[in-house]
């Protein structure tokens, strides 16, 4: 179903103003600027939901309605239009052809569809529709050359925790990971690959299930391997119980979360205090730069049906700067010198960009044309101290 389908605002502000809505001037010609449709689409109901995947949602709503107050992009008004897919793969295919046969988007603009993207993923290369930003939890991310990441792929996440953790000083380490779900134990097989390279050794690895009664076993376990460091591939909820029983045993390692799985429930938490989080896009907490700031004006005055917790978070910065990155490739391609622009044109200004970091909310992002943008391995460190989020090392992203 259509979520939300936002409308510009801009052509009437221009109008009141006595401007011709919409118009530039290439050699003395005046061109009215259609608007940009795109569409974004994501598991918001079903099994594949989560709370991030609404801040996603409430961060792509609230750009589209900044950007369209602020100008628009490259002069063009947005129209955007969300796709809540239920997390079922015919809906969410049918729901992407319908947008690319019928609707006309020229571009994907954050898909937050863990669950489904691969059942679509194909046809959307034949198509040649841009996918522009969204979750990164697939490796469709790193191999089909229609997606385009505006963060650190899934593959380098883990990676990243053990370079936070070397950076941080820890010698040692391990990761508890559920018991329940194959995927969340390759967590440990990942870490335990490259922990060495950042010369930190791999001591242990704890398997649990999501609501046991206690985790004392496995903190007494983690505590006798004398890991410093502890990364996590499980829930969110699941972890502030781990680190909770763990410091009642007296063990206090600092914590490895990335990304998605940080919630500002976490904030309040004694027992995580010191932990490291790498994120896939700037520290969403960060208001320090001037890109930082525009974020939080925008959800701020365009997020508020949502609950701050999840306006505001490590998803719904990635949503934000999905937008960005249209945005910008929008700017390479001067979108201001085409009336109707396609998504070829969103493909040209993609592939111009280089080391773009969308005001050093994103790591540097390259696209090479035709081809798969493979892993990307930059990413942000940021952590916790006496119950505030901090950036430890400031706003800048780091390398493996």
């Amino acid at each position: 179903m259509v979520r939300r389908f936002i409308y510009s605002g801009l052509a009437l502000a221009l109008l009141l103003a006595g401007v011709a809505a919409g118009t530039a001037t290439t050699a003395g010609a005046a061109k009215k600027l259609k608007p940009l449709v795109i569409a974004s689409i994501g598991n918001y109901s079903g099994g594949g939901t989560t709370s991030s995947n609404d801040g996603a949602e409430a961060a792509i709503t609230a750009w589209a309605k900044w950007t369209n107050a602020h100008g628009g992009v490259a002069g063009h008004p947005v129209d955007l239009i969300i796709k809540n897919d239920a997390s079922t793969p015919a809906a969410s295919t049918a729901d992407v052809k319908k947008l690319v046969q019928t609707t006309h988007v020229i571009a994907i603009v954050m898909a937050f569809d863990t669950a489904t993207e691969s059942s679509w993923a194909s046809y959307v290369e034949s198509a040649k529709v841009p996918v522009v930003g969204g979750d990164l939890d697939t490796p469709t991310w790193i191999t089909n050359p229609m997606f385009f990441p505006e963060g650190t792929t899934v593959d380098k996440l883990i990676g990243g925790g053990m370079y936070a953790a070397h950076k941080d000083g820890k010698k040692t380490a391990g990761y508890v990971v559920c018991s329940n779900i194959a995927a969340c134990q390759q967590a440990a097989t990942a870490a335990k690959a490259t922990a060495a390279k950042y010369t930190v050794k791999y001591v242990y690895t704890g398997l649990v299930l999501p609501g046991a009664a206690s985790y004392t076993s496995t903190c007494l376990a983690a505590k006798a391997s004398k890991a410093q460091a502890i990364g996590f591939g499980i829930s969110p909820d699941t972890g502030i119980r781990v680190a909770t029983d763990c410091a009642s045993q007296g063990y206090h390692p600092t914590y490895l979360i990335s990304s998605q799985s940080v919630t500002a429930a976490m904030q309040h938490i004694a027992a995580l205090t010191g932990m490291r989080n790498v994120y896939t896009d700037f520290p969403w907490y960060s208001n320090k730069t001037p890109a930082q700031k525009t974020y939080h004006q925008a959800l701020t005055k365009y997020a508020k049906s949502y609950s701050s917790s999840i306006a505001n978070s490590a998803s719904s910065a990635q949503g934000w700067v999905s937008g960005q990155l249209f945005a910008a490739a929008a700017k390479a391609a001067k979108f201001t010198q085409i009336a109707s622009p396609t998504n070829a044109d969103v493909l040209k200004g993609l592939y111009q960009l280089k080391n773009e970091t969308v005001g050093g909310l994103a790591p540097p992002l390259t696209y090479k044309a035709g081809k798969p943008t493979g892993s990307v391995s930059c990413f942000f460190i940021g952590g916790l101290k006496n119950g505030t989020f901090i950036t430890p090392y400031g706003s800048k992203s780091f390398c493996l």
